[in-house]
């Protein structure tokens, strides 16, 4: 047989041209090449992490419409108690947005990792289980660096 790449007569055997080094079964460089794809863990703790931002988003949802609703109680003859409410409906949506944000920064943060196959921080990992999702930060907390990349089994 001949080397495709510098034409040099190999043995029919041969797993690599001895002459250029070129691997000479193209399923030998499928076989080294790592194929996108992650273990258990981390599939969950993406899908988690999904969830996770679905859920905030209904929650500010939720949040902004009572805010709303509270806002429209105020006016010519609201009590003090309607201020309050009103009051404590806008707070909770303020602190709703920011933690929002930081969850949200965090687990774009881990999926940019996860896609990238590569393990993120422990420091990562942790803010994600406070910050985005605790079952998340737990699964990413678990997983070892060879769960982020499966490669072909021959």
């Amino acid at each position: 047989m001949y080397c495709k790449n510098c034409g040099s007569l190999i043995d029919d055997k041969a797993v690599v041209c001895p002459h250029c080094g070129v691997p000479v079964d193209d399923n030998f460089m499928r076989a080294q090449q790592p194929v996108k794809g992650n273990s258990g863990l981390v599939t969950a703790a993406k899908v988690f992490i999904i969830l996770s931002f679905i859920a905030w988003g209904i929650t500010l949802l939720v949040l902004l419409s009572l805010a709303c609703a509270a806002i429209s109680f105020l006016g010519e003859g609201a009590t003090d108690e309607d201020t309050v409410v009103a009051v404590t409906f806008i707070i909770y949506f303020i602190f709703a947005i920011i933690l929002g944000a930081i969850g949200i920064f965090f687990g774009v943060k881990v999926l940019k990792k996860i896609k990238a196959q590569k393990k993120p921080s422990v420091a990562v990992c942790v803010c994600s289980l406070i910050f985005t999702n605790v079952i998340a930060g737990i699964l990413l907390l678990c997983t070892k660096e060879e769960d982020y990349i499966k490669t072909v089994q021959e």
